[in-house]
């Protein structure tokens, strides 16, 4: 087989003379990288083809000649070694023709994702190589592949791609299918029972998974809902919060304590129930609400405090409960990415008034489509919920309240529970790649989450802070490293508050508006490689 290498240049990405001759001849790829291609070789064993070829070609420059023509004469001149091979000029077909050394010779493929405006990704592709008999009927066939493949030929290769952006793969921000792979049996048959029980809506499968979820947390209710954003909004309704719930005694001055830096679900629970959502501050160091700005917001109007253990983190709920307790409040939990974590021993979700979960399929206990769940000590509450969520309704047809078709199914709830079966697991290993990265990142331009004592962290998300975030996303991407943000738009500025009282300047919220605007959040999920995890590092600590 003909293996074929390219030469080294700092901080280069492509040649393929082979494919192009000498179209992108000023662009390289590194010995490094050329390394991590072959595998299967003695990488100590490397020889340089310019060093040595020159006597084989006699008047012919080995510059003029691609590197698969030089490994082609060092592969026959050198059998079993390996070749570090550089660029050439576009003589390579007329020279092994005119040599009469044709022969039968195999090369690895190369793929060029054309994405446009000259970006380029370059993959090898191990398991697909083009045979051919000669360097001309190579180079057709080679251009009918990229022709076939719908690749552009003519576009310039970026410089600012860096070789390691196109050693194989991108990371992943996340990967649903990694972590479906950890537990895939279990999960697929569990939906099967389910599919092959013939019943599907509030059946033996949401009953188990109920009652497990609620063990698991230590609380005496645990209610399935069909999405997070449900749970918030049917936990304020239970309580009688807002103009919509006037029957139970709700206002629409009623208030509700919320962070400004979350989701806008989070609020979306206050207002879609008539009710006015009144932010605090984020904490600059946890990124959660500020709990010594709760007590000073509270009016003869609030009602209740909806702390968001965002990201991962338990917020502080003894400062939370001690500040309801005192004002007669009702605390609701927001534990939509915080399943198993912990203030100071207790689970998040247990020991506010009412805790609202999200099940959604990227969170630390994730179903395979949209899932959720209230979950309470209260039995008045959760009778209440148990009928909001099925319009509102005890008996059939018999309609008390003004609820919503809102069950968790049987099949999302047979996955859940496969998943509730691993959830420390799971977090277990999350913990495992934060900490890495905790313990592995250095540098001064990247700011790291900080954990409070008394909290434990699931690291839904692992959140940190630049100044210049776009710079940063954009350094990441072209290094092979995908990243996202959370939150861009605090739902004090969402489009959806114009002209309301909801709405409020980001002058208001210094902390949370900075967080918005400076927040990047790194690879981190179940079953990510631990040469990904390596490999964030370092390119993190090369910005």
């Amino acid at each position: 087989m003909l293996r074929v290498w390219f030469g080294d240049k700092e901080n280069a990405i492509y040649n393929t003379s082979v494919f192009f001759k000498n179209r992108y001849k000023d662009e390289w790829i590194t010995d490094d990288f050329a390394k991590k291609i072959i595998s299967d070789v003695d990488h100590s064993e490397v020889i340089d083809a310019n060093s040595i070829v020159s006597p084989v070609l006699g008047n012919i420059s080995p510059l003029q000649l691609s590197g698969g023509v030089k490994a082609m004469i060092m592969m026959k001149h050198f059998p079993g070694k390996v070749f570090n091979a550089s660029n050439c000029g576009d003589n390579c077909a007329k020279w092994i023709l005119s040599m009469g050394k044709e022969q039968d010779f195999t090369i690895n493929l190369f793929h060029v994702m054309d994405f446009g405006e000259g970006e380029f990704e370059i993959r090898v592709l191990n398991d697909r190589k083009l045979v051919a008999h000669n360097m001309q009927e190579f180079l057709t066939a080679g251009v009918f592949y990229l022709r076939r493949e719908g690749l552009n030929r003519s576009e310039p290769v970026s410089k600012r791609h860096n070789v390691r952006n196109i050693n194989n793969k991108m990371i992943e921000y996340t990967s649903l299918k990694a972590n479906y792979n950890l537990f895939a049996t279990e999960y697929e048959e569990a939906a099967l029972r389910a599919l092959r029980s013939g019943w599907y809506i509030m059946g033996p499968e949401l009953e188990h998974f109920e009652q497990d979820f609620a063990s698991y947390l230590g609380v005496r209710h645990c209610i399935g809902v069909n999405s997070g954003t449900d749970a918030l909004i049917l936990a304020v309704r239970a309580l009688g919060i807002g103009g919509f719930n006037e029957a139970e005694g709700g206002s629409v001055e009623d208030e509700v304590i919320v962070p400004a830096g979350t989701y806008i679900a989070s609020v979306l629970g206050v207002t879609e129930n008539g009710a006015k959502p009144v932010y605090i501050d984020s904490d600059p160091d946890t990124l959660l609400i500020d709990t010594d700005r709760i007590e000073q917001a509270i009016t003869e109007r609030t009602k209740a405090i909806l702390p968001v253990h965002l990201y991962g983190q338990a917020c502080n709920m003894d400062a939370i409960n001690r500040i309801a307790e005192e004002h007669d409040l009702a605390v609701i939990e927001d534990c939509a990415q915080c399943h198993g974590s912990k203030w100071a021993g207790k689970m998040t979700g247990t020991t506010g008034t009412i805790s609202c979960f999200s099940f959604y399929p990227t969170k630390p206990l994730g179903a395979l489509g949209d899932a959720g769940c209230i979950c309470t000590n209260d039995d008045e509450l959760a009778d209440r919920v148990r009928m909001l969520r099925n319009y509102g309704s005890r008996i059939k047809y018999h309609n008390e309240s003004i609820g919503r078709n809102s069950r968790l199914d049987e099949v999302q709830a047979a996955v859940l529970s496969v998943g509730l079966g691993h959830l420390d697991e799971t977090n277990a290993i999350r913990t495992r790649i934060a900490e890495r990265y905790l313990s592995g990142i250095k540098n001064e331009k990247v700011k790291l989450p900080f954990t409070a004592e008394g909290a434990t962290h699931v690291w839904h998300l692992f959140p940190v802070l630049v100044e210049d975030r776009e710079k940063f996303q954009s350094y990441m991407t072209e290094q092979g490293v995908k990243t996202q943000i959370h939150y861009p738009i605090p739902p004090f500025a969402a489009e959806r508050y114009n002209g309301t009282d909801v709405q409020a300047p980001e002058a208001d919220f210094p902390n949370a508006s900075y967080i918005a605007s400076h927040e990047v959040s790194l690879p981190i999920y179940s079953g990510m490689p631990d040469e990904d995890v390596e490999k964030v590092i370092e390119v993190v600590n090369g910005f």
